[in-house]
């Protein structure tokens, strides 16, 4: 083959699609094409050596190597100081303005810096870069014992395979990203669908109690069974509602339509309302249920207090859920710190639940996901209530973490930023004309936390109080 036809057969990979197709389609690996290249470059060129470095993702290092003709063995270090090479001549390409070209590296200190070549034994090393779109992604480097070979037609040839192999390398890039495209599909069609089916369940199960306890209430002649079946109609209600809420709300967001309002609200305020509800529902598993306020956080801010309220209450109902009979959650609101008029303020739930696998915590806030379908069969949900709260916390500026210990329980917490509101009613909290300190209080309690807990807070108010845990 003479080289003008080599030329031209390089030449040909920019206008040919077919070609193209024929070359890079499914059945060829990259070292294949590379193969083909060196291959039409060794018809034309009398060359010892071909290394050919390539990144195989935009942000990656060039630490992919095809070694061709007399390479031998390309130890560790000798692969370091080529991919520094490369990455010196990429430095160089975008600094440039000239198109790339083939040049001899021995010709070429502002690439070749500090770099000692002979370790490679390397006689007239030939570098020319691998660009495709005016996007460097690596090179090859070219080395023959006879200087006279890099001829102006020559290099023309090696520049030719540099555009063949720019081809080869981004079709391998593009099926990578197809494949793992294609997989998050297939794992997003999955994942909705297990999605359709809990929710499903989810609207079906109150709406059938409600039309059950409908009917049972309609027949029965005994007021009292009326009464019963009103209260879990009731249940049922309020649970349908929370779903129907969450649906839209997520529905919202993802077509950015959920504002988060900045009204003035109580901290102590919301948190009683909160704990209020979830003590009797706490109650109903017999578990124990504590709520702790940092006692220097501020008590009024600006902010959505529905919304934060929608989170707490959303964590707070997994951990009742998740955990036993008997076991115990805790609601934690601490102030981090004060900068000028922002409060960061940190909201955390612990419970003793099941607790979650850590390869399953990374899926916990994803969209249609659950952490353990097994589990989440048995305990019910739809899998949009994490989702909903990191993008709410996250609209609101904040993060939200989970630490989890399986079998141990979890810990949810959240971080977000609060205006404070220094002008309420309760920002004087001094009782004028009442001195506190003549108060004395006693509390009998047998959770030594609780004890704890109380001393702190009449401290705050300078009230003496004791402690014990019995009446004895």
């Amino acid at each position: 083959m003479k080289k003008k036809e080599i030329v031209e057969a390089f030449n040909s990979i920019h206008k040919s699609a077919e070609y193209l197709q024929s070359l890079f389609g499914t059945g060829v690996k990259l070292n294949e094409s590379f193969e083909q290249a060196v291959e039409m470059v060794g018809k034309a060129i009398s060359f010892d050596k071909i290394i050919v470095v390539w990144k195989s993702q935009e942000r990656s290092r060039y630490a992919n190597f095809f070694l061709s003709g007399d390479c031998g063995y390309i130890g560790k270090v000798e692969k370091e100081i080529i991919s520094s090479i490369v990455e010196s001549a990429a430095y160089e390409f975008k600094a440039s303005k000239e198109p790339p070209a083939p040049i001899m590296l021995n010709e070429s200190p502002g690439i070749l810096g500090e770099h000692d070549i002979t370790a490679l034994d390397l006689h007239t090393p030939l570098f020319a870069p691998i660009v495709s779109k005016g996007t460097f992604i690596g090179g090859i480097l070219c080395d023959s014992d006879n200087p006279e070979e890099w001829t102006e037609e020559n290099c023309g040839i090696i520049a030719g395979a540099c555009d063949f192999m720019a081809f080869a390398i981004l079709h391998d890039r593009n099926k990578a990203v197809l494949a793992e495209a294609r997989t998050n599909v297939e794992q997003a069609s999955r994942s909705k669908n297990d999605f359709l089916s809990r929710i499903n369940h989810e609207l079906r199960t109150p709406l059938n109690t409600i039309i059950g306890m409908t009917k049972i209430g309609e027949r029965s002649g005994n007021l009292n069974k009326a009464l019963e079946c009103i209260e879990e109609i009731e249940k049922a209600s309020r649970q349908l509602l929370s779903i129907i809420n969450d649906i839209l709300d997520m529905s919202k967001i993802e077509s950015n339509k959920l504002a988060i309002s900045e009204d003035v609200f109580s901290l102590e305020n919301m948190l009683i309302d909160i704990a209020n509800e979830y003590a009797v529902k706490a109650d109903e598993k017999k578990q124990d249920f504590r709520v702790y306020i940092d006692l220097k956080a501020p008590e009024y801010y600006f902010g959505d207090e529905a919304r934060i309220s929608q989170v707490i209450v959303n964590l707070l109902s997994n951990a009742v859920k998740f955990s036993p009979e008997g076991g115990m959650i805790s609601l934690d609101v601490s102030l981090l710190d004060i900068s000028g008029d922002v409060a960061h303020m940190r909201f955390g739930v612990t419970d003793s639940g099941i607790g979650i696998k850590t390869d399953n915590i990374k899926r916990l806030f994803e969209l249609f996901e659950q952490g353990d379908g097994g589990k989440t069969r048995k305990y019910g949900g739809t899998g949009i209530g994490l989702t909903l709260c990191k993008r709410i916390v996250e609209m609101m500026g904040g993060e939200i973490r989970v630490a989890s210990v399986p079998g141990s329980g979890s810990v949810f917490s959240f971080v977000i930023p609060l205006k404070i509101f220094r002008e309420g009613p309760g920002a004087d909290k001094a009782l004028h004309g009442i001195d506190m300190s003549l108060v004395k209080v006693l509390l009998i309690d047998d959770d030594p936390a609780a004890r704890e807990y109380f001393l702190k807070i009449m401290s705050s108010f300078r009230i003496k109080a004791k402690v014990c845990a019995s009446y004895k």
